[in-house]
């Protein structure tokens, strides 16, 4: 699968973490754009800043940083993700730099910050998928 990313992730955080960092707290508001949202209208959200969190499915070091495939996950009140069996799906994430893939390893909590950047097809299995 060739790279390609809905959120250019610039900052990861709150993993596995007891309290928000300031970072976070200071862009609840960008929780309202939702990754359903994105792919039904992706020319409206391109450059937005979004919010949002899951369960790490696959951690990758590439040349251009660390990519991440998250399974989406609502976030609760502070920030956390929701330990919930309702998904809107999965996003990859990119982040411009190394971060070690075994301790961002399948399965772990992950909220992140990040601006929409595109749509990506790919395969889920044997079947096409648009992250």
């Amino acid at each position: 699968m060739r790279i390609g990313f809905v959120v250019a992730l610039f900052m990861v955080a709150f993993v596995s973490c007891a309290v928000m960092p300031k970072e976070l707290r200071e862009e609840r508001g960008k929780r309202e754009i939702t990754l359903k949202m994105v792919r039904k209208s992706l020319e409206i959200y391109r450059g937005s800043k979004v919010m949002w969190g899951g369960r790490i499915i696959r951690c990758e070091n590439k040349k251009e940083g660390t990519l991440f495939e998250v399974l989406q996950l609502p976030l609760g009140v502070e920030g956390r993700p929701k330990d919930v069996d309702e998904s809107q799906g999965r996003f990859l994430a990119l982040y411009d730099g190394f971060l070690d893939c075994v301790i961002y390893c399948p399965g772990r909590e992950i909220t992140l910050v990040g601006e929409v950047r595109g749509l990506q097809r790919g395969k889920l299995g044997e079947m096409e998928y648009v992250y």
